[in-house]
């Protein structure tokens, strides 16, 4: 499909070279830059601004309207995942410090965020796996000088199973797949619907907490699930006012 599509690309190339700069190389730059020095609940507050980021740019540069029964289901919504993030225990968040590496994952969001709209943007005539080689292929070429600088500093990798096997999951299934599903939904229902979906990341994580942890089940996972699926059901449904 690349050698096929390959004069598409040419033509585009400052389009793909803006998306494989942001989307590939500056966004996990930034998000796993910051993750070495932000606390768990940091992070997950952060990342709920990468939606609210979206639809404010989505409003600015598509002119896609904002509607109140949107609105209050984001509320609902954020509800949820704050009582989520706190485990019921809102005191919790009075207690937060921000640093630099806060400033990253920040950073990281807004980057994500540009990277779902320029998704609207994509030009016609080319297809995911051929989009996907183009777009990863730019972020290694980037990240290529910054991993080679890091090696030169004396990082060093002890290989394992185990971090063998962390490769593959991020590169396979937090990059490829999760950003090929990401792909399909901006392009079938808009990056504002998108990025509302967005907030079910955190009660995915609470009910994985449970399956491969071993975290019990809180009556604040029961109510924090229903404040978001439910405000997920107002804010994305049709004919919305």
């Amino acid at each position: 499909a690349l050698k096929r599509e390959w004069p598409h690309y040419l033509q585009h190339w400052k389009y793909y070279l803006a998306v494989g700069l942001v989307g590939t190389a500056f966004f996990n730059t930034a998000i796993y830059t910051g993750a070495h020095s932000v606390p768990a609940l940091n992070m997950s507050l952060i990342a709920t601004s990468s939606p609210l980021f979206t639809l404010l740019l989505s409003r600015l540069v598509f002119g896609e309207a904002i509607s109140i029964t949107r609105l209050v289901g984001i509320v609902i919504v954020l509800c949820g995942i704050l009582l989520l993030m706190a485990k019921g225990d809102l005191s919790r968040l009075s207690n937060l410090s921000f640093g630099t590496g806060d400033l990253w994952l920040l950073s990281a969001a807004f980057g994500f965020s540009i990277y779902t709209l320029l998704l609207r943007k994509r030009p016609a005539g080319s297809s995911q796996s051929a989009f996907f080689a183009v777009t990863f292929g730019i972020g290694l070429i980037a990240l290529l000088p910054l991993a080679w600088l890091e090696l030169r500093q004396g990082t060093a990798i002890q290989f394992s199973f185990g971090l063998v096997g962390a490769f593959l999951y991020l590169g396979l299934g937090a990059s490829l797949f999760s950003f090929w599903c990401w792909t399909r939904a901006v392009n079938t229902i808009g990056p504002a619907k998108s990025a509302i979906i967005y907030y079910t990341l955190p009660l995915f994580s609470g009910l994985e907490a449970v399956v491969f942890l071993g975290e019990p089940i809180r009556w604040v996972h029961l109510i924090s699930g229903i404040l978001i699926l439910g405000g997920l059901v107002i804010a994305t449904r049709q004919g919305e006012r």
